[in-house]
């Protein structure tokens, strides 16, 4: 799919003041990073501080609308939960329908809920197993990614929101019928909490499993826009214009290979 990809804007950052979103207007460690040519609803969204200072960073929403951005919102803060200025990297990733690769990813978007199965525009299972969370005591968190069965593998977590909560991976093991993962979430005092979280899982060798995304190291915390440095970022762009619809991404591969038209939920493509 590589000559089909039209690449984007790597990204733009800015520091926001007087933001109406999450966060808090006015003050440092809120950010907005716009990947070009990325907009529209799903994926998944990692984020993680960069420097020696003990900053804390995460993602607090995503979203945009094609032929837009996709636009992140990132809050950092001290581990006493203050706004602060940071470097920070963050990751997006989305995925259509075409199977190329072994991976999960779930936003746990119902921190209080006893058990529940996210919805499927922020959930992706490559074996198309249905992802589900069960919360056992306060801010600890079993996530199920049913048919991902190897041993090994690596998971990525960002808590979610725009206060100083932060969230981790405790353990990570095969059930023999899916990989399940223990969250731990907590507070800015350190006490167990009950939040949001990001989380997704790369089977053994599987470094590509997503369609396309970007990345960036946001490395000047105090400039009000940039672009970083390409050699630290990429925007792998939008593919044919792909607006957002149920199964374009896949239904442009499938064509590709059987030289015949597909049906998506966008109407037909070849």
């Amino acid at each position: 799919m590589g000559q089909r990809h039209r690449r984007g804007v790597v990204a733009v950052l800015v520091q926001q003041r007087g933001w109406h979103g999450h966060g808090d207007p006015g003050r440092a460690g809120f950010y907005t990073v716009a990947f070009g040519g990325l907009g529209g609803i799903g994926g998944d969204v990692q984020v993680v501080a960069y420097g020696s200072s003990t900053a804390r960073c995460k993602v607090s929403g995503w979203g945009g609308s094609w032929p837009g951005p996709l636009s992140v919102s990132v809050a950092c803060h001290t581990p006493t939960g203050t706004p602060v200025a940071s470097a920070f990297v963050v990751q997006y990733a989305r995925k259509d329908v075409t199977v190329d690769g072994a991976g999960a990813y779930v936003w746990a978007e119902q921190p209080s809920s006893p058990s529940y199965c996210p919805t499927n525009l922020y959930s992706w299972n490559s074996t198309g197993g249905v992802n589900c969370i069960t919360r056992g005591t306060t801010g600890t968190y079993d996530v199920a990614l049913p048919g991902l069965t190897a041993t090994g593998g690596t998971f990525q977590i960002t808590a979610y929101g725009s206060s100083g909560q932060h969230c981790k991976i405790q353990s990570w093991g095969s059930t023999g019928t899916a990989q399940s993962a223990r969250v731990l979430c907590f507070d800015a005092t350190g006490a167990p909490v009950d939040t949001q979280f990001d989380l997704n899982y790369f089977a053994p060798q599987e470094v590509s499993v997503f369609d396309y995304g970007a990345y960036a190291w946001a490395n000047n915390s105090t400039a009000a826009v940039y672009t970083p440095s390409p050699t630290y970022s990429y925007n792998s762009g939008s593919i044919n214009g792909w607006p957002g619809c149920v199964g374009w991404l896949g239904a442009i591969e499938a064509a590709r290979r059987a030289r015949t038209p597909v049906a998506t939920t966008c109407g037909t493509r070849t």
